[in-house]
């Protein structure tokens, strides 16, 4: 990349030396960790918006990822559908959760047909339970 002369001082060759090691490093560097929220065989990464079953990639819409973010963030809790609605960020009528939540479970079951993560509670909304 830098071509030098034969007489170049000591200094700047030196300095040329230590500016290449630091672009070399720069490159070489990882990205940081991604955010990630692991429930069972769940893997929901928070920074790049992709989950996957068993290490199986799922596609998944922004409102799904949501929702789905928001029943695993507390597994065991009980979420109703305004909540749920809350966390994805819509309004809309409250039983098109439950169509969002047929949708997740497809796109699992798509993968895993044995598994069911999300449970429904009557009357009062669905709970991450894997």
């Amino acid at each position: 990349n830098d071509y030098l002369k034969k007489d170049t001082p000591r200094e700047m060759l030196l300095v040329r030396i230590d500016t290449l090691m630091k672009r070399t490093r720069a490159m070489q560097q990882l990205p940081e960790d991604d955010e990630i929220m692991q429930r069972g065989l769940c893997t929901i990464n928070l920074d790049r918006y992709t989950v996957s079953w068993n290490n199986e990639k799922i596609d998944i819409s922004i409102t799904e990822f949501w929702i789905l973010k928001a029943l695993a963030k507390h597994p065991g809790q009980v979420k109703s559908r305004q909540q749920l609605m809350d966390a994805a960020k819509i309004t809309v009528e409250p039983e098109t959760i439950n169509t969002y939540i047929g949708r997740i479970r497809n796109h699992i079951k798509a993968v895993d047909p044995d598994a069911s993560p999300i449970t429904a509670e009557y009357s009062m909304g669905y709970r991450w339970s894997s």
